[in-house]
């Protein structure tokens, strides 16, 4: 049996809720390995796993013959922000839209695509409307693959503005589509 840790449920969840340590302790104790995405996520459940031999580390990649830029993006007047993410707390969207306010003092010309559904979208779409960015950012909903691959065609940047984030494979992506992140 292996426990796969990746993010929020570790960093988060054990911060929050005293009753999950002592589950996790006794799962970690039950398992027969423990996979990290990262060495941060090794330091994270140190304090929890006894047999730190049971730990590896298996680093998140992607295909780069996929995610290649297929079309030199063409200059525009309107630069387009992407991000790719579900909606939830540790993807630091609501942190994000404060951001972007302070960018649309700026006077440049931009929209911001994020992409992707959760149990924060409501949330997001009230906080847009709050701080009046209802003309700069969009939500389009989930994507498939490809459709991101497309979105990021059309991407100046890719916007990480996550809480917390072992090693995002979609900023990997975005690299390998040449695009700043």
């Amino acid at each position: 049996k292996v426990v796969s840790c990746r993010g929020s449920a570790e960093k988060v969840k054990l911060l929050v809720y005293a009753e999950r340590k002592e589950k996790f302790k006794a799962l970690l104790e039950a398992i027969d390995a423990v996979h990290c995405v990262s060495a941060d996520m090794v330091n994270t459940i140190a304090p929890y796993c006894s047999k730190m031999e049971k730990v590896f580390i298996n680093f998140p990649s992607i295909d780069t013959s996929y995610f290649k830029r297929e079309q030199k993006k063409e200059p525009s007047t309107q630069k387009v922000i992407l991000s790719v993410g579900r909606m939830t707390f540790q993807k630091g969207y609501i942190m994000g839209l404060l951001a972007i306010k302070m960018l649309t003092a700026s006077g440049i010309d931009f929209k911001w695509i994020i992409a992707g559904n959760g149990p924060k979208y409501e949330e997001i779409i009230i906080a847009i409307q709050q701080l009046g960015l209802e003309k700069y950012v969009t939500l389009p909903g989930a994507r498939s693959k490809e459709q991101v691959k497309e979105l990021m065609e059309t991407a100046d940047v890719f916007f990480l503005p996550s809480m917390y984030e072992g090693i995002a494979n979609v900023v990997l992506e975005a690299m390998s589509m040449e695009v700043p992140v």
